[in-house]
């Protein structure tokens, strides 16, 4: 069966973007051979007919075209959310919001049409519906080629936005404080708002504050190790690794992790026991055997980190082909 289908993306596109949904947009509308639609087009380029709606999880809240989004939420036969962040919350089939967008899934409901179906990287979503799958998004920030041998720096990094949300499980404050507040190694944090960067500034002065990096890969082939933390509600849920675990991989970068996130990576095939660090003492002991871990860990997890990226591909094939043959 044909399906009429396309792409939507809260946020306009950039070849060069370094935006996760950014890119899982291009790469979906290139590989289902799709039109893309962001406000810059929607309004002369969506279809009359509409099978399949493929929305990119993005924030909608700052989206130019939701009114125009919406019809085509109403028109659509079935909507597949593509997801790669648990952070962004999916809109509800019934809610007390007015929005343009939120109202057209009340609509949805109203008319007796399906909610949504996922092609998701956090596998509760994908149990939701029979159409919905698991595909490894994040993997895509993976690099093949080899990592490059730089001269590496003493410092290790940190980088990504101030997340508090209180005692929210989406915090990580408290491991901020574990590792940041009396650091036993040189640390730098790279945060890409001013806001957070104040935030982390103002709560850690004894570590080292910068910009977002420009390019991230290079910058994190000069540094001498990384530092991966995760939320609250990751500990537990299954989830794809995220996009900075493949980042630091791929740039060659030894990882240093914190000994809540062992449960969910082991599931996705990564073991981190060997390099966690709960203590300043364990983060020193860490950092000073930095060179040996990254080797362990090229050793042991680049191939199969290769393999997660080789695999998203083949799963969009696999769950479009489902899409085929919705009711």
């Amino acid at each position: 069966m044909s399906v009429n289908a396309v792409v939507f993306s809260f946020a306009r596109i950039y070849p060069d973007s370094m935006v996760a949904s950014q890119r899982i947009a291009l790469l979906v509308a290139k590989e289902l051979n799709l039109p893309l639609l962001t406000d810059l087009n929607i309004g002369k380029d969506a279809p009359k007919r509409l099978d399949l709606l493929l929305i990119v999880n993005g924030a909608y809240g700052f989206c130019r075209c939701l009114p125009e989004l919406a019809e085509l939420i109403e028109k659509a036969r079935r909507i597949v959310w593509i997801q790669n962040d648990y952070g962004i919350i999916p809109p509800k089939p019934e809610s007390g919001a007015e929005s343009p967008f939120r109202f057209a899934f009340r609509k949805r409901r109203e008319m007796g049409k399906s909610h949504l179906d996922y092609w998701t990287t956090i596998m509760p979503n994908v149990k939701l519906t029979a159409f919905s799958n698991y595909i490894n998004w994040n993997a895509l920030t993976f690099r093949n080629g080899k990592p490059p041998e730089n001269d590496r720096n003493d410092r290790l990094v940190y980088y990504g936005s101030w997340r508090h949300f209180g005692s929210s499980t989406k915090s990580r404050v408290k491991y901020f404080d574990r590792y940041f507040k009396q650091p036993s190694v040189p640390i730098t944090v790279s945060s890409p708002f001013v806001k957070g960067r104040n935030k982390f500034a103002l709560s850690y002065p004894k570590v080292c504050h910068v910009d977002k990096f420009s390019d991230l890969h290079e910058n994190l082939t000069r540094y001498g190790a990384g530092l991966y933390l995760e939320d609250v509600a990751s500990h537990s849920e299954f989830h794809s690794p995220p996009n900075r675990f493949y980042e630091m991989l791929s740039a060659g970068l030894p990882i240093i992790f914190q000994p809540e996130c062992g449960s969910t990576l082991r599931q996705a095939g990564y073991d981190p026991t060997p390099y966690q660090a709960g203590t300043q003492l364990q983060l020193k002991r860490q950092f000073d055997d930095r060179k040996i871990m990254g080797k362990a860990q090229q050793l042991t997890w680049f191939e199969k980190a290769r393999s997660d990226n080789a695999s998203v591909v083949p799963a969009l094939h696999a769950a479009m082909a489902k899409m085929e043959d919705m009711p």
